[in-house]
Parts: C-alpha cells; sequence; structure tokens
C-alpha cells in the first residue's frame, strides 16, 4: 500500500511529460480545430489530383493543336513546358495536403495517448482507493470483532468469578451451619448429662445401698 502512492506519482509525472511533449509539437491549429485541419488536407489533396488531371487534358488538347501550326515542335515544347509548370504545382500542393493532414493525425494519435495514460492513471488511482477503502472496512471489522470477543471473555471472567464468589459463600455458609449445629448438638449433650447427673454426694451413697 505505502508503493502505490509513488506509483501514482510517477504515472502522473509520465502524463505531465506526455502532455508537454504533445503541446510542445503541436502547431497552432485553426479555431475550428483538427477536423477542419484534416480536412483542409485532404482538400488541397483533391485539387492536387484536379489540376494534374486539367494539365493532362490541356497538353491533349494543345499537342493536337500543334499539329495544324506551322513550328509544330516548338508548339509542342511550349505546351509541355506549361504541363510541368502545372504538373510541378499539383506535386507540391499534394505534398503540403499529405503533410498537413498527417500532422494532424499524428497530434491526434499523440492526444489519444496522452487520454489514455489519463485514463489508466485514473483508473489506477480509483482502484488504489478501493483497494484503501476495502482495507479500512476489512481493519474496522476485525476490530469490531476482536472488541466484541474481548467483551465477551470480558464478560464470561466475571461471571466465573461471580460463580466461584457464589460457590465460596455456599461453602462458607454450609460449614457455618455445620459449625452451629454442631455446637447446638453439643450444648444439648451437655445439658441432658447435667440433667442426669445426681445433686450431691449423699444421693450418690443412697443410690449406691
Amino acid at each position: 500500500m505505502e508503493n502505490r502512492p509513488r506509483s501514482l506519482a510517477a504515472c502522473l509525472s509520465c502524463i505531465a511529460l506526455l502532455v508537454a511533449s504533445g503541446i510542445a509539437a503541436q502547431e497552432a491549429l485553426p479555431e475550428e480545430g483538427a477536423q477542419t485541419e484534416i480536412e483542409r488536407g485532404l482538400a488541397m489533396q483533391a485539387e492536387a489530383r484536379q489540376i494534374q488531371e486539367e494539365a493532362e487534358a490541356a497538353l491533349a488538347a494543345e499537342r493536337e493543336a500543334c499539329d495544324t501550326k506551322f513550328f509544330v515542335n516548338d508548339c509542342r515544347h511550349d505546351a509541355y513546358d506549361r504541363y510541368l509548370e502545372k504538373l510541378d504545382r499539383s506535386r507540391k500542393l499534394g505534398i503540403e495536403g499529405r503533410d498537413a493532414e498527417a500532422k494532424q493525425r499524428r497530434r491526434d494519435l499523440e492526444t489519444a495517448r496522452v487520454q489514455q495514460a489519463i485514463d489508466a492513471a485514473a483508473l489506477e488511482e480509483k482502484d488504489a482507493e478501493r483497494a484503501k477503502t476495502v482495507a479500512e472496512e476489512r481493519a474496522a471489522r476485525k476490530r469490531s470483532y476482536e472488541e466484541r470477543q474481548g467483551k465477551r471473555a470480558a464478560e464470561a471472567e466475571q461471571r466465573a468469578q461471580k460463580a466461584a464468589a457464589r460457590k465460596e459463600n455456599a461453602e462458607k455458609k454450609q460449614e457455618e451451619t455445620a459449625l452451629k449445629r454442631a455446637r447446638l448438638a453439643e450444648k444439648k449433650a451437655d445439658k441432658a448429662r447435667n440433667r442426669n447427673a445426681p445433686t450431691d454426694y449423699s444421693e450418690t451413697e443412697e443410690t449406691q445401698r
């Protein structure tokens, strides 16, 4: 239990580093958010494909038109140069669009990783709190059980002491009663002997004659 707060602190430190790295790597985005940035990248790529398709169509049309002109080769070279310019523009625009989309997706992935780490730390903290609560409840139940057992043992000891005291008192009373009866019997015997004894010496002699 003592190591758990340390692990939580370490996890939170890692999360802080992830958040800091994600913020440092993330460029300024328009207010409409990350989805708009991805859409902008996809739109740039679509525009690049459209420019390439239009350039190819224009090149085919210009080559066909060059066949009717006197300087056919020069016309075709000029048409091809214009095609290459449009193709270069399409390539650069496509690269920019793919980069914009890829950067935003990397940002989203980093954000998801950070959120996952935060959720994992929160879950670990929640589990730690739950384990702490369970341990406290278990300790409280144990203390309560031990207190009840101690109380029962003390009550049993008190009952045993009272029973022993009652037994001792009863035995003393029995002894006292027996002693009183013995003394009373002895007194009665003395009285009986005194009644049966001769009153003087003359009566004793008369009785002997």
